[in-house]
């Protein structure tokens, strides 16, 4: 399972659980992990490899196996998780079940896996291996119980801004600003930044509920993230917690000053 997820109102499972198995893809611990693992499962050569491949051929067979079950694995839970989240109660039954939902499209690409190598599995092969997938589908899922992972459900907070839900999960956090960048907005928080495809004032509105103020035609910024204000060349720019500035039109200076941003 992954990290910890946020899940937004206006997200569907299969968006949410694309998003969230996007993150992990470009996570380089997910990688090194996925490496370390198919390199030992290489080396050993279990269901027949270590005969069928010289080294190099077994490597980048259960290179591709390990790879294609875990990115399937993750996109299955997360996905079933999200979806059974909103109907079940239970948090561990509703991992049990995803798991168990997980395993179907994991044995089917291990089963095709498999066949690339000339093998033929009978039906009951096929089962007994649907059983070793579900079992350790069961058991990556049933761990994320023991760290803690939330349940997705109760990520339908309605004071969590929907804006976040289009950021990649590493860089999820409190808002600081945004600001027009050509066809995009840039979303500034505690975590980083990102380049996001929409208009400025759809972003301001996925902000909500966090208080802030469009203090320019191509900047908004949260109230607290603002820790100041200065003057330079005759314009008023705000001084915000991560370092920067933004800032301050004309047109909404009075604003700002009665938000008691400058």
């Amino acid at each position: 399972m992954s990290e910890p997820s946020l899940q937004c109102a206006n997200d569907s499972p299969m968006s949410f659980a694309l998003r969230e198995t996007r993150g992990i893809a470009r996570a380089p611990r997910a990688w090194v992990g996925l490496a370390v693992i198919a390199a030992l499962v290489g080396l050993i050569g279990p269901f027949g490899t270590f005969d069928a491949f010289a080294l190099p051929q077994r490597l980048a067979y259960w290179a591709a196996n390990v790879a294609a079950t875990f990115f399937a694995a993750t996109l299955t839970i997360t996905l079933a998780d999200a979806w059974l989240s909103q109907r079940i109660a239970s948090r561990p039954l509703t991992l049990v079940l995803a798991a168990l939902l997980a395993a179907i499209p994991v044995t089917v690409i291990v089963v095709t896996i498999v066949k690339t190598t000339g093998a033929n599995p009978r039906a009951l092969d096929i089962a007994v291996l649907y059983l070793y997938c579900a079992f350790i589908t069961l058991g990556v899922a049933l761990l994320s119980i023991l760290v803690g992972t939330p349940k997705p459900a109760a990520m339908f907070d309605p004071a969590t801004p929907p804006l976040l839900g289009r950021l990649p999960v590493e860089k999820r956090g409190r808002l600081i600003r945004l600001s027009a960048q050509d066809h995009y907005t840039e979303v500034v928080t505690e975590a980083g930044r990102e380049l996001v495809l929409m208009r400025l004032a759809d972003a301001i509105a996925e902000a909500a509920p966090t208080e802030g103020l469009r203090i320019h035609r191509s900047h908004w910024v949260a109230s607290s993230a603002v820790t100041g204000s200065h003057r330079r060349a005759g314009r008023v720019f705000v001084n915000l917690e991560d370092g920067g500035e933004a800032p301050v039109s004309r047109s909404q200076i009075n604003a700002a000053r009665a938000a008691g941003l400058v």
